[in-house]
């Protein structure tokens, strides 16, 4: 953990920076633009971010359907493949037999990234029949956050081409309205056709004439986006890649949601601390201090019998003893001395501004003798309670970060992110393979702190809907929109 003492250190002993000159000259893209050198996606740039949408448009779900020639894959002339492609905003492709069965799954996004590093999502989805695999891909992307289902008014469409493939089309579409009706989920499911050439789009297949265009590319394709955009990739591309993929398509966005899920607890954290500050203050400059010099309560308490003690003394030293153990309780953390009190204040300031930072580095490392004026502390204590951490952590942004991340480490552990995650932030990759490698571990990374963020929002309770309540449902959006797919167009526009 980040603390006053490092930077103590850096200040005596002149320590290098931790990032390189070239991470700190790279440039950050100001618009969250997934990078793509060889491929174009027709998702790639709706990004929701972590919270997904707000209001009626909190859900949304595209599958689209296509047909493919016979004998794609060398098997019987009357063989038939289809590839199917399902959008939540983590999008994801599935090619599969002419009986539903997915033989390929690969993901178009850098969210259905995180949503397919999970290998029991993976083994729900190969193997399985489409009516399955778009209902595990759509439950584990609730898990994930990335679906709301507790939105008051939601849209799902799913689309096909003419054919065969219509069939498997209306069984997935109606697995997945029995799959909300279960939840107790408000999201409607709007059907609809589409060609080979949007399909191709959609994929990020260029120049596709037929749908075996479009089965061969996926299923020869890395099953991660994030692999495939890396393909034949130079070292400018893979800086471009660690900026654009990494940095601010996955950690970023990583990153400010797990500090902005924990606003309550910082805010509350602030304040404990900014109690105890104050009331260590208080003793240290009380005329009822035993000791000879000023002296903080930790000191006095380990210097001192209590029968040096006035009332009033004891009083404070009571509250104290009180106050810390709410702290260890609340906040998991003994604080047994001035320096620990400091090295827990000191990742708080940081966020809180470099004056309050200044005054916190001063009263850890100079002597306390020094300050001339006490109830300037006490005041500036007083305004840290009452900073609004929220905002802070909102406007926190990719240059910011990326410019201070030694002093933002301890703030990020505290939001419950692997110290080593951070490291990737300020090491740029050298080869495909590494760079695949640090992907790897972020996504992974990822999915584990989303699911612990999201875990009570998901598993909230819910009455199932009856087919009654969810036809309403659904009459109302096509008394409202004209259409079910018309209300999904919508939640589109808005996102």
């Amino acid at each position: 953990m980040k603390s006053w003492k490092k930077r103590l250190n850096k200040e005596f002993d002149a320590m290098a920076p931790e990032m390189s000159d070239e991470v700190r000259a790279a440039p950050i893209l100001a618009e969250r633009k997934e990078y793509k050198p060889e491929e174009k996606s027709a998702y790639s740039g709706r990004k929701a971010g972590f919270w997904g949408l707000a209001g009626v448009a909190a859900v949304l779900v595209v599958v689209f359907v296509s047909l493919a020639v016979a004998g794609v894959f060398g098997g019987a002339e009357n063989d038939e493949t289809y590839v199917f492609a399902l959008e939540i905003n983590p999008a994801v492709s599935f090619v599969t037999d002419t009986d539903g069965t997915v033989l390929s799954v690969n993901s178009l996004n850098a969210d259905a990234d995180v949503v397919l590093s999970d290998e029991s999502t993976l083994n729900a989805i190969k193997g399985k029949s489409l009516d399955e695999a778009v209902v595990a891909y759509t439950d584990t992307a609730a898990r994930l956050g990335y679906i709301d289902l507790n939105t008051a008014a939601g849209a799902v469409r799913l689309s096909g081409s003419e054919g065969k493939g219509q069939k498997l089309l209306s069984g997935a579409a109606e697995n997945l309205r029995g799959y909300f009706k279960d939840k107790g989920a408000y999201v409607a499911v709007a059907e609809d056709v589409v060609g080979v050439s949007e399909m191709g789009e959609i994929l990020g297949v260029e120049g596709a004439k037929q749908t075996s265009d479009l089965v061969g590319a996926m299923q020869n394709a890395a099953v991660a986006y994030g692999e495939r955009i890396a393909a034949g990739v130079n070292a400018d591309g893979l800086i471009s890649l660690h900026e654009s993929y990494i940095v601010d398509s996955q950690l970023y966005d990583y990153i400010s949601t797990a500090l902005l899920a924990g606003t309550d607890d910082f805010v509350s954290n602030a304040r404990a601390l900014a109690e105890i500050g104050i009331l260590n203050l208080k003793i240290t400059f009380s005329r009822d201090n035993p000791s000879a010099v000023l002296t903080d309560y930790w000191s006095v308490t380990e210097r001192f019998d209590e029968a040096y003690f006035s009332d009033k003394l004891m009083a404070m030293t009571d509250e104290m003893e009180a106050l810390l153990t709410d702290y260890a309780e609340n906040f998991g953390v003994d604080i047994t001395s001035k320096d620990e009190f400091y090295d827990e204040l000191y990742d708080f300031a940081v966020l809180a501004g470099k004056e309050f930072e200044d005054l916190v580095f001063s009263l850890a490392s100079s002597a306390i003798e020094s300050i001339t004026d006490p109830q300037a502390i006490f005041e500036a204590f007083e305004e840290f309670a009452a900073i609004d951490f929220g905002k802070i952590l909102e406007n926190l942004t990719p240059q910011t970060i990326l410019s201070s991340l030694s002093e933002y480490r301890g703030i990020l552990a505290r939001s419950g992110i692997d110290p080593n995650l951070t490291e990737t932030l300020s090491h740029v990759p050298t080869t495909v393979a590494e760079y695949i490698s640090e992907m790897r571990s972020v996504v992974t990374a990822i999915y584990e702190t989303r699911t612990e963020i999201f875990r009570e929002r998901y598993d909230r309770v819910r009455d199932a809907l009856t087919d009654e309540e969810y036809s309403a449902f659904v009459d109302g959006i096509a008394r409202e929109y004209g259409s079910t797919e018309n209300f999904w167009e919508n939640c589109v526009g808005v996102q």
